[in-house]
């Protein structure tokens, strides 16, 4: 007997929560997104992670840009400008999500984090960042 095939966007490592769709990932308010990881060979394969704040799990989730990227449908730029001058680093930075001034094919990824940041708050909802453990925010600490 063959197994029957269930589809889901994503399953959390630790608990095993199914997120069925990207929306439900994306609308959950127990996933923080708090990083962000450029591949600047494959745009495509840059790295989101979320951290699952249940209690008992604490997760890292790992999701690839391509699953997010059609959010953003505005100006993309064709040419990378990745540490030049005019380039402020934040793809350099996993914790860095804020919004990208430069012309680089990278820019773009960051409007998509802002959608991202957008559609997970909710009303009368706030997040307590201090909750949530993030290594490369220890490492700069030290």
């Amino acid at each position: 007997m063959g197994r029957i095939a269930t589809e889901h966007f994503k399953v959390c490592p630790c608990c095993g929560d199914v997120w069925r769709s990207r929306d439900d990932f994306i609308k959950d308010t127990a996933l923080y997104l708090n990083g962000y990881m450029a591949d600047f060979n494959v745009l495509e394969k840059g790295l989101f992670y979320f951290t699952h704040l249940v209690e008992g799990c604490r997760s890292t989730l790992v999701v690839h840009a391509t699953h997010f990227l059609d959010l953003y449908s505005g100006t993309r730029y064709i040419e990378k400008n990745s540490g030049r001058d005019d380039c402020p680093g934040h793809c350099h930075n996993k914790g860095h999500l804020e919004r990208c001034s430069a012309i680089c094919e990278y820019a773009f990824v960051r409007e998509v984090i802002q959608i991202i940041l957008k559609l997970k708050k909710q009303p009368g909802e706030s997040f307590d960042p201090d909750m949530v453990n993030l290594p490369w925010q220890e490492e700069d600490s030290l």
